[in-house]
C-alpha cells in the first residue's frame, strides 16, 4: 500500500525528485518527511550440528505444516544478528551463535523484499541435547 498522507504531520504527499529517484515526499509547512519505500528483511538459518541442519515445522500459513529452515523477519529496532538467534530460540528452543552469511535474496517490488540466510553454530538446547 503506497501512503497518501504524511505520517508526522498528516497533510498530503506529492512526487518529488530527491536523491535521483522520485518519492512520496509532505506539502506540510516545515515538515520534511519522506517516505522512502515499503521493505520487508527476513532472516533464515542453517544451523548445523554434528553434520547435521536442523529443521522446524512450521506453524503458520503459508506452508503451514511444512518442514523448514528456522527464520522470520526483523523487528524496526533490532539488530539482524539479534533477529536470528532470537528467532532461532523461539521456533526450535536452541541457542546458536551467529557464524556468517551464507545467501542474500533481493526481490524488488511493491513491497521490496530482502531475505539474509546464516550459517549458526549449535550452542546448547532442544530435545537430546
Amino acid at each position: 500500500m503506497t501512503p497518501s498522507f504524511c505520517m508526522k504531520c498528516g497533510k498530503p504527499l506529492e512526487i518529488r525528485s530527491l536523491g535521483g529517484a522520485d518519492r512520496l515526499a509532505c506539502t506540510g509547512e516545515g515538515c520534511d518527511f519522506v517516505h522512502w519505500g515499503n521493505y520487508s528483511i527476513g532472516v533464515g538459518a542453517l544451523v548445523v550440528r554434528e553434520g547435521k541442519v536442523l529443521l522446524v515445522r512450521r506453524a503458520i500459513q503459508p506452508g503451514l505444516g511444512n518442514w523448514t529452515n528456522p527464520g522470520g523477519y526483523i523487528e524496526q529496532h533490532e539488530p539482524i544478528e539479534e533477529t536470528i538467534v532470537r528467532e532461532v530460540y523461539e521456533e526450535s528452543g536452541i541457542r546458536a551463535s551467529v557464524s556468517r552469511i551464507v545467501a542474500l535474496r533481493d526481490q524488488p517490488r511493491d513491497i521490496h523484499n530482502v531475505y539474509i540466510g546464516f550459517l549458526m553454530d549449535y550452542v546448547d538446547g532442544g530435545a537430546g541435547s
